[in-house]
């Protein structure tokens, strides 16, 4: 699987790369991705720091160009989140719906995170 260039990549002259999405907190952000290959764009209320999905169509790593708090209100928690496409989940080996950075053992970290896109703004950005 191939890893694309995208928001904050780096590298050193000594061959090290490492990534940084615009997102850098603890928590589950909405994100929004666009695969530079197939053209596909997506969004996703689990989206983490530095890490990426995968296009379904290329199955390459794909990481957010923008991300969001998420918000409360309108958010389903049982929406369904392949953890084959998720690279926070490959590196938990575990859904990372289930996932609670503060205590590890809550179900969501926000129950009623919002996956409208509609309802952010630009000054929700964190970039």
């Amino acid at each position: 699987m191939a890893h694309h260039k995208f928001f904050g990549e780096f590298s050193c002259e000594c061959g090290q790369s490492w990534k940084k999405t615009p997102y850098q907190g603890r928590y589950r952000a909405y994100g929004w991705f666009n695969c530079s290959n197939c053209g596909k764009e997506w969004s996703s209320h689990n989206s983490w720091a530095n890490m990426g999905q995968v296009c379904y169509s290329c199955d390459i790593m794909i990481y957010p160009y923008r991300q969001v708090k998420l918000k409360r209100g309108k958010g389903n928690p049982n929406t369904p989140h392949s953890e084959k496409y998720c690279e926070m989940c490959r590196h938990l080996k575990y859904n990372c719906k289930d996932y609670n950075p503060d205590t590890d053992t809550d179900t969501d970290t926000d129950p009623d995170s919002d996956d409208h896109a509609s309802d952010y703004n630009d000054d929700d950005r964190y970039y």
